[in-house]
């Protein structure tokens, strides 16, 4: 049997309620945070999650986050819990696309609009309003046409991206647990990012993450180096400049 509705995600009706019972999970999502995939893990007790992140980043995004959310990321990425994958080819993958599994396997779930897994926009803070259409496959679902195309959708999405922090993985692998923490420090550390992260991307992803306003970062980067350059202005200008070079 197929079922269709059309849902409004707000802080009464959450993006999380919709993954109730539901064993694996597949997303293409539009995020430049990843501390929502423990949360799904955790809380939904998952199988397998595959998380395709809709925006390439710059290797900033190591120094917005700290080293037990990686720790736990690549314990689950090596015992097959977790594969992330990031977008290349220049693709912007402004989706918020779900596709869903129980664990008996005869419930399928389709979700597709535009809430993403953050805290506005799952509705866990604010007063974002987001819809989304689910639809349920109950039964046979593997055998019907509808869901055999969305399977084929995923692989274009699986193409345009690529294994996210695999080099951190494959440092881990096949050393033990224990001897991990020191490690992840020396990758988050390595490659030369205090020299080349770009300070304006770390700054806009630090304030999404402190405000949950992850979803959508191009106007809030714009925001910071419209104030930037503003504060350099008036500095230059300012008879307290003196002051100001030796704050800044």
């Amino acid at each position: 049997t197929i079922n269709h509705n059309s849902i409004r995600i707000h802080g009464r009706s959450r993006l999380e309620r919709q993954f109730r019972e539901m064993s694996e999970i597949w997303m293409t999502v539009y995020v430049q945070n990843i501390e929502f995939i423990p949360l799904i893990i955790e809380e939904y007790n998952l199988k397998k999650l595959r998380v395709i992140l809709g925006k390439s980043m710059s290797l900033a995004w190591k120094k917005t986050h700290d080293v037990e959310l990686f720790e736990k990321l690549a314990k689950w990425q090596i015992d097959g819990t977790l594969e992330v994958r990031v977008a290349i080819n220049n693709w912007d993958m402004h989706e918020k696309w779900y596709l869903c599994w129980n664990e008996t396997r005869d419930h399928f779930v389709e979700l597709n609009g535009s809430a993403n897994p953050t805290k506005t926009g799952s509705g866990a803070s604010g007063k974002q309003s987001n819809r989304m259409t689910r639809i349920d496959i109950k039964g046979d679902y593997e055998s019907d046409s509808y869901y055999k195309s969305l399977i084929k959708e995923w692989e274009w999405y699986v193409q345009n991206s690529v294994e996210f922090f695999c080099s951190l993985i494959e440092l881990l692998e096949n050393e033990p647990e224990i001897e991990w923490r020191p490690k992840i420090v020396k990758w988050m550390e390595s490659e030369g990012q205090s020299d080349a992260a770009d300070p304006i991307e770390v700054l806009t992803i630090q304030q999404e993450i402190a405000s949950g306003a992850h979803a959508s970062s191009v106007k809030a980067k714009e925001k910071i180096k419209e104030n930037i350059k503003y504060l350099k202005l008036f500095m230059k200008l300012s008879p307290l400049r003196s002051v100001f070079k030796k704050l800044f």
